[in-house]
């Protein structure tokens, strides 16, 4: 069985769309999910000693489950991180790069979840 990892907002409303997403596009079986209020703005802006509880949580999925990508993800209507879409993009862009260079060996992976709960890939910077 192959797990993946996934950073998203606790809005229920993009779990499962995110889920399908990954399984469809990586041939996932299991993603183990990580969630908090506004989570690509949180992981842009929080210096890293600030997200140390979620990357123990990476750690630990990383450890148990073998898990070689991270996926972040931000979504429309969020209200734990109420800016626009090109803002969301800048965040999940600079979380990936934050996350990068604390576990280089991982690909990390941004996802936009829009008012149709479609999700695609946001490019990196």
């Amino acid at each position: 069985m192959k797990f993946t990892t996934c950073l998203n907002c606790m809005d229920g409303r993009t779990q499962l769309p995110a889920i399908n997403w990954i399984k469809d596009n990586y041939g996932i079986d299991w993603v183990d999910m990580i969630t908090e209020p506004g989570m690509d703005g949180l992981l842009a802006e929080k210096p890293m000693e600030e997200l140390s509880d979620i990357i123990r949580k990476v750690d630990i999925s990383i450890k148990v489950h073998d898990t070689k990508e991270i996926f972040i993800v931000a979504h429309h209507d969020c209200i734990g991180n109420p800016v626009d879409e090109k803002k969301h993009e800048q965040h999940v862009q600079k979380a990936v790069e934050k996350l990068k260079k604390l576990k280089p060996d991982m690909k990390i992976i941004g996802l936009w979840v829009d008012h149709k709960f479609t999700v695609k890939k946001i490019p990196e910077k």
